[in-house]
């Protein structure tokens, strides 16, 4: 794990100011690992903290910073999950830019090309590992970093972007190049940027794409079960070769179910860690408690009580620095703050994308009663269309939609938010009438798949998935723990791509390849157990444990009515104990703004 920040200068360029050079030493400072270095190499200037020091290297004619772990796919060298730059710097030079694919991992790469003065941004195919930039006119140079807020000093004004206040608003995460703030941009997931000899980066380019064709036709479901088991335990054997003891997050799903099994088996220890929140139930937290009664691993629950709450608000927020939509990074921050001693922790995110969510399941569902549709006559369906106009407008809409055949404008609209009347008329004065954007998916991200359950795990996989796996890195800080996700892997991946959509649903059961595995080598009680989700108190914690920050947000302290670029009038929603979505919001952005304002 680490934070980093590197600058580019012109040859003539001034060195970094006494003042900007202890604000890096003392934002990179707030780890519990490692030391803050600098680096200058050249026109070069590299500040680091890590707990691998061998994040730098500088060789022949070639310079590397790499924040995270990589392994090569295609030469089947999972056993060199490294951390190492120098082993970085002689993969690329053996392979290069035409061979990118191949990596797998969760890294942030600068690669100098020092004969050449070229530099290369790379960031990993899913983006675990964030890496933001920004291009400094007035000074000359350009800047990035791990984290927002180490290239705030280098903007003159602080500004809310339009099109990632958007997102960030509608999506739960800016999908784009954009940032939430203006002039500060992120290199998307997957995704290779060069900066020439005067420091200006140029197109950002995807290196790695995900195309998901189903096989029709009915399928050998036991033949299904064995592929997956196969590649499941081919990832964690080969993961088992660098780390030896795991941490696994156990909500008491299928999935993480089956990561502790799996885990049990091949890594020389093996601890789960589950969360019990004072005064709430949590029916999941039973089914951990049986998940590693049932496989004889050690498992600690950790306590959340009301008096933590703030303090981990605060600190979710310092570590994501833009609004953190959801109301668990509470939970997750705390369970991973009592993980410790572990070289690696197993994550379950992607199962549900792969192998069968309700999402899923919906358009599914849609695709056949749309099939059935097309079959009306164009005149009698835009008729039928138009009766229907009668009926509650979110039911005409939806109904309409499907009249006139459009599967697109229900995609589209998967990862929105409802929010409640009194929320969509502060949108409103935002000028965000229309809460879903429409060109989410072609114009952003064009999909490969002509099948509606294939461009539905794309858009999950290409647009979605990095939020929460970044979220995860920037939380899991302290561990001192890389993150592992072995159904994000290549023989995982390999296999969803051809999972014939009857794998995917059996009725109204959800997964049932992950079902069966789960009878097979955890218990039949589990894999029987309707899908829960992992709730939280938001309303408890809204209303009384973050009461101050919600008044902060709110009043005439706020530093929103300094961003925003339009008055808004928050009473509708300071008076409304029901609203959680946009309330949630606006504390989590006013907390950021406030750790992002602490140069000022």
């Amino acid at each position: 794990m680490s934070a980093f920040f590197f600058r580019r200068r012109p040859e003539n360029g001034l060195p970094i100011s006494s003042s900007l050079d202890i604000y890096l030493k003392k934002q990179l400072s707030n780890r519990t690992f490692g030391k803050t270095i600098l680096h200058i190499a050249g026109p070069w200037e590299i500040y680091h903290r890590s707990l691998h020091q061998e994040s730098w290297f500088v060789g022949s004619g070639i310079e590397v910073f790499l924040d995270g772990y990589f392994c090569d796919t295609q030469e089947g060298l999972f056993h060199s999950y490294s951390q190492n730059a120098a082993l970085f710097a002689q993969w690329w030079q053996k392979k290069g830019l035409e061979h990118l694919a191949d990596l797998d991992g969760g890294f942030a790469v600068l690669v100098r090309d020092s004969k050449r003065d070229i530099a290369y941004l790379i960031r990993d195919r899913w983006g675990s590992k964030p890496l933001y930039f920004s291009k400094v006119e007035a000074k000359g140079d350009i800047i990035g970093g791990s984290e927002i807020k180490l290239l705030i000093p280098w903007i003159e004004r602080i500004k809310l972007d339009q099109a990632g206040l958007k997102d960030s608003i509608s999506l739960r995460a800016i999908v784009g190049q954009e940032s939430l703030y203006a002039g500060i941009s992120q290199l998307v997931a997957a995704s290779l940027m060069t900066i020439d000899n005067n420091g200006n980066p140029g197109e950002q380019q995807r290196y790695y794409k995900v195309k998901f064709e189903a096989l029709d036709g009915p399928p050998d479901f036991r033949q299904w079960v064995e592929q997956t088991d196969a590649a499941l335990r081919k990832s964690i054997s080969q993961m088992a070769k660098t780390f030896k003891r795991v941490a696994i997050p156990l909500s008491g799903g299928i999935d993480s179910a089956l990561l502790v099994a799996y885990s049990r088996e091949y890594f020389k220890e093996c601890i789960a860690f589950s969360v019990a929140i004072e005064n709430f139930t949590n029916p999941e937290l039973e089914r951990a408690r049986l998940v590693a009664g049932k496989l004889g691993i050690k498992h600690e629950i950790v306590s959340l009580g009301p008096k933590l709450i703030p303090e981990l608000f605060q600190t979710v927020n310092s570590r994501i620095q833009e609004p953190c939509r959801h109301f668990n990074n509470i939970v997750l921050l705390h369970l991973l703050n009592n993980i410790q001693g572990c070289d690696a922790i197993l994550c379950g995110d992607g199962a549900d994308f792969l192998f069968g969510s309700p999402t899923l399941r919906t358009v599914i569902n849609l695709q056949y009663k749309i099939s059935k549709l097309c079959k009306i006559p164009s005149p009698i369906s835009k008729i039928s269309a138009k009766c229907l106009s009668r009926t509650g407008r979110k039911k005409f809409k939806h109904l309409a939609n499907l009249l006139t055949h459009d599967i697109d404008w229900f995609i589209r609209r998967l990862h929105n938010v409802d929010y409640k009347p009194r929320e969509t008329n502060i949108l409103a004065q935002m000028g965000i009438k229309d809460v879903a954007p429409n060109n989410l998916l072609f114009e952003r991200a064009p999909l490969c798949s002509q099948k509606h359950t294939g461009r539905c795990i794309e858009t999950n996989l290409r647009l979605f998935i990095h939020f929460m796996m970044q979220r995860n890195d920037r939380l899991s800080s302290n561990t001192g723990a890389e993150l592992l996700y072995p159904y994000l892997t290549d023989p995982v991946i390999n296999l969803g791509q051809i999972l014939p959509d009857e794998a995917r649903f059996h009725g109204a059961t959800l997964k049932p390849v992950l079902r069966r595995l789960c009878d097979n080598l955890v218990d039949e009680k589990i894999s029987k157990m309707p899908k829960l989700g992992f709730p939280s108190p938001e309303l408890s914690w809204i209303n009384k444990d973050l009461i101050e920050f919600r008044r902060n947000a709110y009043f005439s302290k706020s530093r929103l009515k300094q961003f925003m670029p339009f008055k808004l009038d928050l009473s509708l929603l300071a008076n409304d104990p029901a609203s959680c979505q946009l309330t949630w919001w606006f504390m989590t952005l006013e907390e950021s703004l406030r750790v992002l304002g602490d140069y000022d």
